[in-house]
């Protein structure tokens, strides 16, 4: 805990005596950036166990990976951290769903960038290996943390969809 949020504990813990109200301590209401350091940067585990559970029931790999995408653009609404663009957010949730596991394939050739297709093949390695070092870690999320949560929104998330259905075929646009 932070030292300024220690001494809210403290001082709350003081005010409400030891047979108070309360005869624990409850920790203040800490913002976004404080809490992060009690959260770390891992997968939540219930978008972990929601994965697990569809890959269980036999459906496809990228529904299970959605489950992380989800998740992240909760993270960026929510104001944990920030991203350039909805793109980048769906981007950062596949690659959570590799490293945690998720049998996801990386882009066909043709489809992504060449640099696409080898970062994701690396994050599906790093799921069957060890964790990223902390140092790093904190790096990434501070450089997430300075981008903006726009990208989350509901119109961006609208004109996204919108624009990669226009992309396939009419086909595969249709509900199923």
């Amino acid at each position: 805990m932070l030292p300024a949020a220690r001494k809210r504990c403290v001082e709350f813990a003081q005010w409400n005596g030891p047979g108070g109200l309360q005869s624990r301590p409850r920790l203040p209401n800490l913002g976004a950036r404080q809490r992060e350091f009690r959260e770390g940067t891992m997968p939540e585990k219930q978008a972990m166990e929601r994965a697990k559970k569809d890959l269980r029931r036999g459906k496809r790999p990228s529904t299970a990976a959605g489950e992380f995408v989800r998740e992240e653009i909760e993270h960026v609404r929510g104001g944990k951290h920030g991203a350039r663009s909805t793109q980048q957010a769906i981007a950062i949730g596949l690659s959570k769903a590799r490293r945690a596991g998720v049998p996801l394939a990386p882009p066909p050739k043709g489809r992504a960038k060449a640099s696409t297709r080898h970062q994701a093949e690396k994050d599906l390695a790093a799921g069957r290996g060890r964790a990223t070092s902390r140092k790093r870690s904190r790096a990434v999320t501070g450089a997430l943390r300075r981008e903006p949560s726009r990208a989350a929104s509901k119109q961006a998330l609208s004109a996204h969809a919108k624009r990669t259905s226009a992309k396939r075929k009419r086909t595969s646009r249709r509900g199923r």
